[in-house]
């Protein structure tokens, strides 16, 4: 969120000196700048001694507990004002919980990179990237992965269309059939890979959002922030492909 503030990288290396401890020699530099914040935690771009390029994301200490606390004030005023409510608070509480175990993201994250890899048979592979996580410095409240470079697609979008505005009325003419179609190319292929990860490979990304995507140098889609991840069983997807069916 370009709203909130990054915290300053001393308490950044605090947490990766308290969960990951001589594991943290291995990173061999972490830019100061957060390349973004949210409220539960921050984002920084940095270099391991192999000379990889990786995105650490750490969970602020006091995160899970306020969350817990904000949930706990929403089902007490649910409780009293809209009881029958109640099991879609707890329900949320339970969904958003996840978000929480960077361990668990990072091994989520292992999983549909590898559903992505060359050799595998997805359809996709080569449209996409999904960032590989190293596991042997992710935690509870640290994730490691893979640095993808690009603009983010709501970025990239607003990008194209400050080109067009600066551009001749014919050049502007043509171009902007260009990109409109090009927009349009992306937008399908995300389409056509969420579908894939929910009926194929029955693992896929339960928040997408074009924060979470990037236009990548290559062309390709850069897919990112597996945070809130979910699992459909053989049996769950064939109800849900009925369903789609039946509207």
């Amino acid at each position: 969120r370009p709203d909130l503030l990054a915290r300053p990288i001393a308490s950044v290396r605090r947490i990766l000196r308290r969960d990951l401890g001589h594991r943290a020699s291995l990173l061999a530099e972490v830019e100061d700048a957060a390349l973004g914040a949210a409220a539960t935690g921050q984002v920084h771009r940095a270099r391991l001694q192999d000379g990889r390029e990786v995105v650490l994301k750490v969970q602020y200490p006091e995160a899970s507990r306020l969350f817990r606390q904000d949930f706990s004030n929403c089902r007490l005023f649910c409780a009293l004002l809209q009881p029958e409510h109640l099991g879609y608070i707890e329900e949320l509480q339970h969904q958003f919980s996840t978000e929480f175990n960077y361990l668990q993201e990072a091994e989520d994250l292992a999983a549909i990179s590898e559903n992505f890899a060359e050799g595998v048979g997805n359809p996709y592979a080569e449209s996409v990237r999904i960032p590989k996580p190293v596991m042997e410095l992710s935690s509870r409240n640290i994730v490691v992965m893979e640095y993808l470079a690009g603009d983010t697609l709501l970025a990239y979008a607003k990008r194209r269309k400050r080109e067009l505005e600066e551009s001749s009325w014919l050049w502007m003419l043509w171009r902007g059939w260009f990109v409109r179609r090009e927009l349009l190319a992306y937008l399908t292929l995300l389409v056509n890979v969420q579908g894939y990860q929910i009926f194929v490979d029955g693992v896929f990304n339960g928040d997408p959002h074009p924060g979470n995507v990037l236009v990548m140098p290559d062309g390709r889609l850069g897919l990112i922030d597996y945070g809130n991840v979910k699992r459909f069983s053989v049996a769950q997807r064939g109800v849900l492909g009925r369903l789609i069916i039946a509207l």
